[in-house]
């Protein structure tokens, strides 16, 4: 997401790959519900619900993610990659082509309150990662 200029492109290839991506599966899905389970995915992993199976999955996939990469990825940035596609996923759902809002500062945050009871809990992540809870914020902004 950090390299995305052209957001109208991404909506435009997304639509593309996840419809051939259902036909080829033979899924009775719509790209909207794909989204929905993206972020719902981003969510188990950015609340770190460890009781939940798909959190432990999550987990697993990210610890043997770290055996193709050169450079160490944790559960940390894991969470910051999850906030940022949560926000794109929502971008993407809601039509805008806007230019994407990026996280600059730490400070920016400092006033900012999720109020939206089913996301409550990410207001934990302003003080353990300002960043992530940078795009919940505005991914939840979103949400429709």
């Amino acid at each position: 997401m950090d390299n995305i200029s052209d957001l109208a492109t991404v909506r435009n290839s997304y639509t593309k790959v996840v419809a051939e991506e259902i036909a080829f599966r033979k899924l009775d899905i719509t790209s909207e519900q794909v989204l929905e389970d993206t972020r719902e995915a981003c969510y188990v992993l950015s609340t770190r619900n460890t009781k939940s199976n798909e959190f432990k999955h999550l987990q697993t996939g990210i610890s043997n993610f770290t055996n193709f990469t050169l450079v160490r990825f944790n559960i940390e940035e894991a969470i910051t990659a999850a906030s940022k596609v949560a926000y794109l996923s929502e971008l993407i759902k809601a039509g805008i082509d806007s230019e994407i809002e990026r996280f600059k500062n730490p400070l920016e945050v400092k006033d900012w309150l999720i109020k939206n009871p089913q996301f409550t809990k990410l207001n934990k992540l302003k003080k353990s990662n300002p960043e992530a809870f940078f795009y919940w914020f505005k991914a939840i902004y979103y949400l429709t």
